[in-house]
This record gives structure tokens, C-alpha cells and sequence, in this order.
């Protein structure tokens, strides 16, 4: 689903749902909660220094527009250690969303970009 109105966004509840933009503000106080969260889980459940990498992403957004996992830390080790194996950009670039940083603008099959 592309939303060119900009109507809604997708967050993280329980799993990825399309909430009604007007919903947005409200969700700051669960943003700033899954930051210490996430930073405290991911730390050691993720490889790599996902939070270095934090910066990078945003600003290859600026510079490039909408990205996906695929398109970040290219650089970094890719792992066939299953689907929650994630390399540090791709962490970052999950942290970003789920703490509000940045958002889904569509995603192609199963992938957010």
C-alpha cells in the first residue's frame, strides 16, 4: 500500500498496523519508551553497533531518498544466520521507525522501504 494522501503511517503494536496519521502525536510517549527499550534488547540480541550507525542511515536518506534494508550498510557482513540475524545498519534502519525518526513510505512484497 503507497499512501500519497498521507493519511495514515505504520507502527509497531504487537505487529506492523496502519494507524490514522491523526494517531501520530499520541505515540511519542511509545517512541521515547521503545528507544531505552530497544537500545537496552538490542544491544546484545543484534551484532554490531547498531546505534553508530544510526546517524549514517539518516543521513543516506537525506542524500538519497526512501531505503531499505538492502540498500544500507552494504558494506557490513551479511549473515545467512536466519531472520532475525540482522546486520547493525539494518537494526538502525528498524530502530529509526520504531522509535519514530523516520517512516514507511511503501513497502515492496514484505519489506519496508
Amino acid at each position: 500500500m503507497v499512501d500519497h494522501e498521507r493519511s495514515a503511517f505504520e507502527g509497531w503494536t504487537h505487529d506492523a498496523s496502519i494507524l490514522p496519521i491523526e494517531a501520530f502525536p499520541h505515540w511519542q510517549n511509545k517512541f521515547t519508551r521503545d528507544a531505552v527499550l530497544l537500545q537496552q534488547r538490542w544491544k546484545t540480541w543484534h551484532r554490531g553497533d547498531f546505534l553508530a550507525q544510526a546517524q549514517t542511515i539518516l543521513d543516506q536518506i537525506a542524500r538519497q531518498g526512501p531505503l531499505g534494508s538492502r540498500d544500507v550498510g552494504k558494506q557490513e557482513k551479511r549473515s545467512s544466520g536466519g531472520w532475525w540475524d540482522w546486520h547493525p545498519s539494518k537494526t538502525a534502519l528498524a530502530y529509526l521507525w520504531r522509535t519514530g525518526h523516520i517512516a514507511v513510505t511503501r513497502r515492496n512484497g514484505f519489506s519496508k522501504v
